[in-house]
């Protein structure tokens, strides 16, 4: 995961300023911000997909709209439990209160205080364990599009298993992230508030930049989660070598007999039994008398 690249990238596009403007603007109207979120699935989609400038445009900000509007009722039904776990012990412990008078009322005054501080100590962990559990959700829907795979929690729960390493690192750094920015914001509001005129603008700038510049950081590095999941880094196999099909090998060529038949008869001579050679006769002698003899 390269998280440096998830806080400049932004700043990598040419058109930034007018792209994270009109979000800055977006977003500041309430329910017209629904197409902010949806700007942010179509991000975190664009780093999934790996293209070099993942900061989308405005063109089609109805599809933005309705995205982001599917995504926020999700959130909100995901949320529900939290809310009757807050509302629903203290509601009921208020109205046993208001009927009650005397001794009986003090006793369920102080237990009031008491549930309350549980029942937002349960929320607190609920409200924990939601913001780890809904990511897997963006990712999901990012993916998909569609209002059911808000709730498919087989498999948003295997994303967050299959790149826990990433996806716990993508969750602490936007934690930490908002906390921070909470922190540091707070205190630059509050000396910039001190200068008249240029501090205001300047305040009205930083809330404006403050309002989109963190959300991209966040898609971007759930994109990158998203890219180990779904996308090339986990799809795409290692690169091998061109693989050659084996070479026959090459068949001698067949000799030709170019021997005559006189060749098979000197075989068969040669192979034939040796005589043996009778030993060369003699001259008979001259038996008769010599001249003169007689």
């Amino acid at each position: 995961m390269d998280i440096g690249k998830s806080f400049s990238f932004v700043f990598e596009d040419k058109d930034w300023v007018k792209k994270l403007g009109i979000g800055a603007l977006v977003s500041l109207v309430p329910i017209l911000n629904f197409a902010w979120t949806g700007y942010t699935i179509k991000l975190l989609r664009n780093v999934g997909d790996e293209q070099d400038e993942p900061l989308p445009d405005w063109s089609d900000f109805g599809d933005k709209f309705v995205k982001g509007l599917i995504l926020i009722v999700a959130g909100l039904i995901y949320a529900i439990p939290m809310f009757i776990l807050t509302f629903g012990p203290m509601i009921a412990l208020l109205s046993a209160v208001f009927s009650t008078n005397g001794n009986m009322q003090d006793s369920l005054i102080g237990a009031f205080a008491g549930v309350s501080f549980l029942v937002l100590c349960v929320a607190l962990i609920y409200g924990l364990a939601l913001s780890f559990y809904f990511p897997a959700v963006y990712i999901n829907f990012s993916r998909k599009e569609t209002f059911g795979s808000c709730f498919e929690i087989g498999k948003i729960i295997d994303i967050i298993k299959e790149t826990i390493g990433d996806y716990l690192t993508a969750w602490v750094i936007a934690l930490i992230m908002g906390i921070g920015l909470v922190i540091l914001a707070s205190i630059a509001f509050t000396i910039l508030a001190l200068i008249p005129c240029i501090g205001w603008i300047l305040n009205l700038l930083l809330s404006a930049f403050l309002m989109v510049w963190p959300m991209t950081v966040v898609a971007h590095l759930l994109g990158q989660v998203y890219a180990n999941h779904y996308g090339y880094a986990a799809a795409a196999p290692a690169e091998a070598l061109p693989v050659t099909p084996p070479v026959a090998p090459a068949e001698a060529p067949e000799e030709t007999s170019t021997e005559t038949p006189t060749d098979t008869t000197e075989e068969s001579t040669e192979a034939a039994p040796e005589t043996p050679a009778e030993p060369p006769t003699e001259a008979p002698e001259d038996t008769s008398p010599p001249e003169g003899a007689e």
